[in-house]
């Protein structure tokens, strides 16, 4: 069977094509080689596409459970209602990867659905190995939900979402809060996709 390409579809990859045509994949343990060929994919992929003009982001600083601070990024459509809200995980399987080179995918998704994100700038193994992403992202879950009411966030209709990463960042079983969606975390999973209606 043939696969052909919707033009646009083809035109945004483009970018990310081309980037790719000129790397040599480096070996499993090779950190530094596999940012230096990922990142500039990454970036070349955010820029594919013009950034919504009508998104509105701004950075805060959260503080970690080991006495860090770590970069947030919020992204807020103009004029949209009060609501539901997401957490977003950048790809990069924990190791490469930052935030700005999901800013135009994260920006167009605020955009089309008027949700606002919180996209998180974890850090990463082997500087950070584990748990500290995964903490680091229950930070920044933590920090929106007691900002919730001035960002106009309900704190109940919160997903948590992103590029493979965020099937690790889930709920700790230490969290003395009460759940608000369900007994089991699995709204960010496509398996499970009637868990992320809103419940009653």
């Amino acid at each position: 069977m043939t696969l052909n390409l919707d033009p646009e579809v083809a035109a945004a990859l483009a970018p990310m094509g081309e980037a790719m045509a000129a790397t040599t994949p480096p070996a499993v343990d090779d950190i530094t080689g596999r940012r230096a060929m990922w990142e500039p994919i990454l970036a070349a992929a955010s820029a594919a596409l013009p950034t919504p003009a009508d998104v509105t982001i701004t950075d805060h600083q959260v503080p970690t459970g080991d006495g860090a601070h770590i970069t947030v990024r919020w992204y807020a459509k103009d004029g949209a209602a009060a609501g539901p809200a997401a957490v977003f995980f950048h790809g990069g399987g924990y190791i490469f990867g930052h935030i700005d080179q999901f800013d135009g995918p994260v920006a167009r998704y605020v955009s089309e659905s008027g949700v606002p994100f919180l996209s998180v700038e974890y850090r990463r193994a082997p500087e950070y190995p584990h748990p500290t992403p995964v903490e680091d992202g229950y930070a920044a879950l933590s920090w929106l939900i007691d900002r919730a009411p001035e960002l106009g966030v309900d704190p109940g209709r919160i997903a948590v979402m992103g590029d493979k990463c965020r099937r690790r960042a889930r709920r700790r079983p230490d969290d003395p809060r009460p759940r608000t969606r369900g007994p089991r975390d699995r709204t960010a999973d496509p398996a499970h996709a009637d868990a992320r209606r809103p419940h009653p």
